[in-house]
């Protein structure tokens, strides 16, 4: 089992396999020597659709059939470009056959390997030449009865109770039993959470909710604090008025006092 989707209904889904996927495969020329010198040492080679560039073998007269396929393949996974794109081969040497066989790690109709250049003498003593192996194939079958969608090892159903159920095919072709697919609770608990930390669930709405009512909380804030400057500002005012008056009066009080003082009737009182 490798995911379904929301359409999958749960139930028991009868899988046949009618072609299981494989790889790429390059099969080389027999070889006539394991000698690497000047002139049989470079080639490149293109893996899963990605080219390589420029692979140098050390050149040695030592090699057996077995050292210079790990030498072969060495070189090919140790390609940047390769690596970078995540292409691989596993190289094998058939001493049956007398030749080395490359076969890519991938599987499906995406998998291929193609020698795309080689050296003067490559073709004549390692059996090495220019060419384009067999293409890997996607795997095939139905799954519940209904034709499945093949990419590498996996089948996807499309259609029916089984839309969206996708599997890891490996083995044998032919009928190859049933899946049981089940909502479990971990399912269950990952759409709870999932309708709760969505961008439309509950906990995101309580959140812009409460980011709202602190907004509204500042700007009245913010309101009271410019009632307050008002209130603070013309209070100021009349203070100052009130102040301005009292100092008025005191100056007219003192005026009047030392009026007063110089009445003739005051004089006489106090002679």
């Amino acid at each position: 089992y490798v995911s379904s989707t929301s359409s999958t209904v749960t139930g028991d889904y009868a899988l046949n396999v009618t072609q299981t996927a494989t790889q790429g495969l390059l099969n080389g020329a027999a070889a006539a020597s394991f000698v690497v010198d000047g002139n049989n040492d470079t080639f490149k080679i293109k893996v899963d659709g990605v080219q390589s560039g420029t692979l140098t073998l050390t050149q040695s007269a030592g090699y057996t059939g077995a050292t210079l396929a790990a030498e072969l393949q060495s070189r090919i996974n140790g390609d940047s470009a390769l690596k970078a794109a995540g292409a691989a081969v596993v190289v094998s040497y058939d001493s049956g056959a007398n030749r080395f066989v490359f076969q890519s790690k991938s599987y499906g109709s995406a998998s291929k390997v193609e020698i795309t250049e080689v050296d003067t003498s490559s073709a004549a003593t390692l059996g090495l030449a220019v060419a384009a192996g067999t293409d890997g194939v996607d795997v095939a079958g139905t799954i519940d009865g209904q034709t499945a969608t093949g990419k590498a090892q996996e089948l996807t159903g499309t259609g029916g109770n089984s839309d969206g159920l996708k599997v890891s095919v490996t083995g044998s072709t032919g009928y190859r039993g049933t899946v049981n697919f089940t909502r479990g609770l971990i399912e269950k608990l990952d759409k709870v959470l999932a309708g709760l930390l969505d961008s439309t669930g509950t906990i995101s709405s309580k959140t812009q909710g409460l980011a709202k009512t602190l907004e509204s909380i500042n700007d009245k804030r913010e309101e009271l604090d410019r009632r307050m400057a008002d209130l603070e500002e013309r209070l100021l005012k009349k203070f100052n008025a009130m102040d301005s008056l009292v100092g008025r009066f005191q100056a007219l009080g003192s005026r009047l006092t030392q009026q007063l003082a110089t009445l003739p009737l005051n004089q006489q009182s106090n002679q």
